[in-house]
């Protein structure tokens, strides 16, 4: 991620992850996120094509995303489902980030 600081409550950060793979055909993309707090959930994302290649997912941060000051963990995860069923499913590896709280 970026050496640029981040702080509590920024709204329209944006969170890019590599896949590491082409993911165009994804029909659910989310970021799986634990909070410096140990709380899981997750946010839908998009699959986002960079310098011709669709191997990321793309998230823009909004208000309530970033409440917390410390360490962020986050997980691509992307599936294909076809006919309701899952064709293929994967996990990017995990990346981190630090929210930092104001004036820090």
């Amino acid at each position: 991620m970026s050496t640029v600081k981040h702080y509590v409550n920024e709204v329209g950060l944006n969170i890019v992850l590599d896949c590491g793979m082409n993911i165009s055909v994804a029909t659910v993309a989310q970021i799986e996120v634990a909070f410096p707090n140990g709380v899981k959930k997750q946010w839908n994302a998009a699959v986002w094509t960079l310098y011709g290649n669709p191997n990321y997912i793309l998230y823009t941060t909004v208000a309530n995303d970033l409440i917390q000051a410390g360490v962020y963990r986050v997980q691509a995860y992307v599936q294909q489902i076809t006919g309701g069923n899952v064709v293929w499913q994967a996990l990017g590896e995990t990346a981190s980030f630090t929210i930092y709280e104001r004036f820090q």
